[in-house]
């Protein structure tokens, strides 16, 4: 039986290396004897909370490896906290409990539930009299979708929707209950039909098996959670149990150890707060901060660190900002040296200055830079701009399938037989440089331009293509060409123009992909090879079959709605590029962040409404809604986010960057950096570090002069990389 003492619990403090931390304490024999007695590393189960921390760690155990001589090492069975399956460490940890106790229905596939779900909204729809397109319908679906996996996650029951106090709420809130019906009666009467279960209510249930059998039964290896914040609660169970077990213990990232007592329990209840959901963890725990040691080979917090968390106290503790600077002696007076925060006039100007700072990075050996930001608009502009230099960056979060050139050509070709041939659809798709219609790219445009200076310039001819061709057959013309290119470019979408209105699914997507096949294809490829040789063919085709194998339970879809519904469905997978060879830049987002690190941190797009995302309470329920129903408040997500924040911001050399103004329209710095300059202005440290200077030139403007230098070297550099000093 596990010891039902006080958890063991650990702290790696901000401004570290996490998984270096963690890894070098692991690797190292006599720091992990002191933690679990006679055991080796391959004897130790390592759960982290991301698979990009698992790939990461490996590679540093096996560069520490190196480092002591050794070119082989057995590494710890590492694994997610969530990867609980029968592919995961389930089937490792638990195969001394019978088969019949780790059943469960199996989880429903993604694309099964969305159509179902679109098909009960269709049937709420047509009972109501109420009209909806189909892209309407996926999107309502998506909506439900991420109210029911966040109910799951926090293990709220929707039952009790229906007790809402309805005298107390609007009318509109009555409508929006009775949609609701959809995933609190009918949806679960669907999932017993087909013995099936949400994906998140599957993940809950295994881990809640795992926690019970490792509470009655501790598993044979000794195992480590590390890095999580318990956010979920089935997480945060098991978490408890892991600690509570004879070789077990927790591993908490960015804990506040230095915080007043009795200060972690009331921040339980502030939602915004960066140590907020460590407090909550806390709790569950029935632990405190004082039963939380440093992790072997952990430093302390560093004294930016330390103001940075100060500035970021609750708003009744500011008032204790001066008295606490006051009672500081002068040699551990905060310094903010590393720290330097750059303003620039839009959104252009940031991601260029960003881009030379990574770049300069570069210039010395060895050195790393990340930038850390949710803002994928500035991670893609960061992206191009160092593709000026050919320097590619390690963009860990990918991008929207939609955004790939084979899946914006796929949508250029909707657009185009939607708007019946319209000029500027159908250049678009003529022009791309995808499309080849069998012959090269040199001889097809030869024809395309052609065709637009006859007959595609002036008053748009209507009829689509047969209004083009009687068009042509007015003009008389003596050249070829053009009839010979609208020939084969009405062979080549024929598929398309042939689908009934409404259209199955699967004969919409057998339509589009014969049409793009015939579009794309090349002397040097044949038709049935030019998806496949795609640098994203293969997503692509992952992307139809996901769709093509559930496509008979999805409602038939009109001409004029496929275009949207297309677009909507392929934003949302995602697909990564890695580099060539290997990158010391990187693109992280918050969650990546807070367990790694670089010698150049970037915090990018420090706005409200971008970090932090502005407070949502969803479509479907109000605030006091949701807090009858047990769901957490919606600022959550924001004491999430500032505690990425704190994490990213303890780096060696950080650099915080927002915009003045994006399309036009003034912004609102982050609250973080307006919390961090008030609690500087009688901080002598940060004065003479030169951060903010009262009474003197302010920041703000010595950060536009500085700015207006890197600019002014960025549109240089962008003329000839050789400028670059």
């Amino acid at each position: 039986m596990p010891d039902s003492s006080s958890p063991r619990l650990f702290t790696i403090a901000p401004g570290q290396h996490f998984l270096s931390t963690l890894a070098a304490t692991l690797i190292d024999d006599a720091a992990r004897n002191r933690l679990f007695a006679g055991r080796a590393l391959e004897d130790i189960l390592l759960l982290l909370p991301t698979r990009r921390a698992v790939r990461e760690i490996s590679d540093i155990f096996l560069q520490l490896a190196r480092a002591r001589g050794r070119d082989a090492i057995l590494l710890p069975e590492i694994s997610t906290l969530g990867d609980i399956t029968e592919t995961g460490y389930e089937t490792a940890m638990l195969g001394e409990l019978s088969a019949d106790a780790l059943e469960e229905p199996p989880q429903i596939a993604p694309q099964e539930r969305h159509f179902q779900m679109m098909n009960m909204i269709a049937r709420w729809a047509d009972a109501g009299g109420v009209k909806l397109d189909t892209g309407r319908m996926s999107a309502l679906a998506r909506e439900l979708e991420t109210l029911l996996d966040n109910a799951q996650n926090e293990q709220v029951d929707l039952a009790g929707l229906s007790d809402l106090v309805p005298d107390e709420l609007a009318d509109n809130w009555q409508q929006t209950l009775e949609h609701l019906s959809i995933i609190t009666q009918s949806w679960p009467l669907y999932l017993e039909s087909q013995q099936r279960l949400d994906p998140t209510d599957r993940r809950n249930r295994l881990m809640a098996r795992l926690a019970d059998s490792w509470q009655n039964s501790p598993p044979s290896q000794a195992v480590i959670a590390a890095g999580s914040t318990g956010s979920i609660r089935a997480t945060a169970r098991l978490l408890k149990v892991v600690a509570h077990l004879p070789e077990g213990c927790v591993v908490l990232p960015g804990l506040d150890t230095h915080m007043r007592a009795g200060m972690h329990e009331q921040l339980r209840h502030d939602a915004a707060h960066p140590q907020s959901a460590l407090a909550a963890l806390l709790h569950e725990m029935k632990a405190s901060v004082g039963d939380v040691a440093d992790w072997p080979g952990s430093q302390p917090a560093s004294a930016r660190t330390r103001h940075i968390l100060t500035a970021l106290n609750p708003v009744p503790l500011t008032a204790e900002w001066a008295s606490e600077k006051a009672d500081t002696p002068p040699d551990a007076t905060q310094d903010m040296s590393g720290m330097t925060l750059l303003e620039a006039p839009d959104p252009r100007a940031e991601a260029g200055a960003i881009a030379l700072a990574m770049r300069g990075v570069l210039e010395t050996p060895s050195k790393t830079a990340a930038l850390v930001t949710p803002d994928r608009r500035l991670a893609r502009r960061v992206a191009v701009e160092l593709r000026r230099w050919n320097i590619e960056v390690d963009d860990s979060a990918g991008r929207a399938l939609a955004n790939t050139p084979l899946a914006q050509f796929m949508r250029l070709v909707n657009d185009m037989c939607v708007r019946n041939f319209a000029p500027v659809p159908l250049l678009a798709v003529l022009k791309h440089p995808l499309t080849c219609l069998g012959r090269t790219r040199g001889a097809l445009l030869g024809d395309v331009r052609q065709l637009e200076r006859k007959f595609l310039r002036g008053p748009r001819p209507g009829g689509g293509l047969e209004g083009l061709q009687a068009l042509m057959d007015r003009d008389k013309v003596s050249d070829a060409r053009p009839r010979v290119l609208l020939a084969e470019l009405e062979r080549a979408v024929q598929p398309l123009v042939d689908l009934p209105d409404p259209a199955a699914l699967d004969a919409r997507l057998d339509a589009l992909e014969a049409t793009c096949r015939a579009l794309m294809v090349r002397p040097d490829t044949p038709a049935d090879r030019v998806l496949e040789v795609d640098p994203h063919g293969a997503d692509i085709a992952a992307f139809f079959e996901g769709l093509r194998e559930h496509a008979g339970l999805c409602v038939a879809i009109p001409h004029q709605d496929w275009p949207a519904l297309f677009d909507l469905w392929v934003a949302r997978p995602v697909v990564r590029d890695r580099p060539p060879g290997e990158s010391r830049l990187f693109i992280w987002g918050l969650l990546e962040a807070r367990l790694m690190q670089a010698d150049l941190m970037v915090l990018g797009g420090l706005n409200e409404g971008d970090w932090p995302k502005l407070p949502e309470t969803g479509p479907w329920l109000s605030r006091p809604m949701r807090a009858q129903l047990g769901l957490s408040a919606p600022e959550r997500r924001i004491g999430q986010a500032a505690h990425d924040f704190v994490q990213a911001a303890s780096g060696p050399r950080v650099l915080l960057t927002r915009a003045g103004k994006i399309d036009g329209t003034p912004t609102v710095a982050a609250r973080w950096l307006r919390r961090i300059r008030l609690c500087a202005e009688n901080c002598r440290a940060m004065k003479e570090a030169g951060f903010w200077k009262s009474g003197q030139r302010s920041t703000r403007a010595r950060m536009r002069r500085n700015l207006l230098r890197a600019h002014n070297m960025h549109r240089l550099c962008r003329r000839d990389p050789r400028n670059y000093p």
